[in-house]
């Protein structure tokens, strides 16, 4: 995939840092308009014992943003 935009991608997760039992902020801006976005994040701590993974596919609005608070609102799932 090629990715064209006259601005250069941002990804800002907020905030940071923060506990295991936050809740996040993820937001990207400088994409393409309706572009496929996959974000994979990974928690691993062998000394805690922890070992999180999560995945998920989204596409972008027309600005070329992507707010996963303003796409969650209502819509909690999770699978562990």
């Amino acid at each position: 995939m090629l990715l064209v935009t006259s601005q250069t991608p941002k990804l800002l997760i907020t905030p940071n840092p923060t506990l295991m039992d936050q809740r996040i902020s993820v937001c990207a801006t400088g994409l393409p308009s309706n572009a496929e976005v996959t974000l994979a994040m990974k928690l691993n701590n062998s000394q805690e014992k922890l070992n999180f993974a999560s995945v998920g596919h989204y596409i972008t609005e027309k600005d070329g943003t992507l707010d996963l608070v303003k796409l969650s609102k209502g819509l909690y799932y999770y699978k562990g």
